[in-house]
């Protein structure tokens, strides 16, 4: 058997005017469960409690509910325990939950940009993949940066490339002659480099963001989270030099 409700709530409970959880004493409450039943098939009980905390009298309701479900193990031992809520609730700027979340949207958490010139299909994936990563959801995010480089190359009828060192020196297969242009990804990075759309450093960049990608898709390898928003923000100055920077203001005639 449960054991009967006291006169002090087991559990601290939150107090609005304390900010903190606190020993409360029970002042009024109204009881009712399956103790009012005859042979009930489920065991239950739930009390309505006016109650005042135990440091500075503030007067709060609390609403105590516990059933055969509501237990956890403690130490081995299946421990009954029951689930308390209180009005007026602990506003949610005071949970751990939200300072977690907050420190980690002031270090990571990214807003979309506006492009203005980027192809709509390759916006609505930019979109889609910053929400990605701010849900967390890293490997769907990595997925979709490997997606839209490629289809960035597709837009700019890019379909192959010479592939390079870091020495900016052509890489030939062996047995080869003379260099020959590749159609792999690698290749189509490269070859926006030679079509003038990047920089040299930034093909060189889009091959790390290419294994990182294929790590995703292929191997379901989680990406780290600040790699992956380095790689965004690579990934959103090419769309804005590749796209944005021909239409700008200063580039307009006088």
């Amino acid at each position: 058997m449960r054991k009967e409700f006291e006169h002090t709530l087991e559990k601290n409970v939150y107090c609005s005017r304390c900010k903190n959880e606190t020993k409360h004493s029970i002042i009024k409450s109204h009881r009712r469960g399956s103790f009012q039943e005859i042979e009930p098939d489920f065991h239950w009980q739930e009390a309505f409690h006016i109650v005042e905390c135990a440091g500075c009298q503030n007067i709060s309701f609390v609403n105590q509910y516990g059933d055969e479900d509501t237990w956890e193990y403690d130490s081995g031992e299946k421990i009954y325990r029951d689930v308390y809520r209180v009005y007026p609730e602990k506003p949610i700027e005071d949970t751990q939950e939200y300072r977690i979340e907050q420190k980690f949207k002031k270090r990571y958490w990214l807003k979309v940009k506006q492009f203005s010139h980027v192809p709509s299909t390759l916006y609505n994936l930019y979109e889609q993949i910053i929400q990605s990563y701010n849900e967390n959801l890293n490997i769907l995010c990595a997925s979709g940066l490997r997606i839209l480089l490629e289809g960035i190359c597709k837009d700019l009828n890019v379909k192959k490339g010479f592939i390079y060192n870091k020495n900016k020196q052509i890489i030939k297969k062996d047995g080869e002659r003379d260099p020959k242009k590749r159609e792999s990804l690698e290749g189509k990075f490269f070859g926006l480099y030679d079509d003038g759309y990047i920089l040299f450093n930034h093909a060189l960049i889009l091959q790390k963001i290419l294994y990182v990608g294929n790590g995703a898709i292929h191997e379901i390898v989680e990406p780290d989270k600040l790699v992956l928003k380095q790689i965004i923000n690579i990934v959103e100055s090419i769309l804005e030099n590749t796209y944005e920077l021909e239409h700008h203001e200063l580039l307009k005639e006088d």
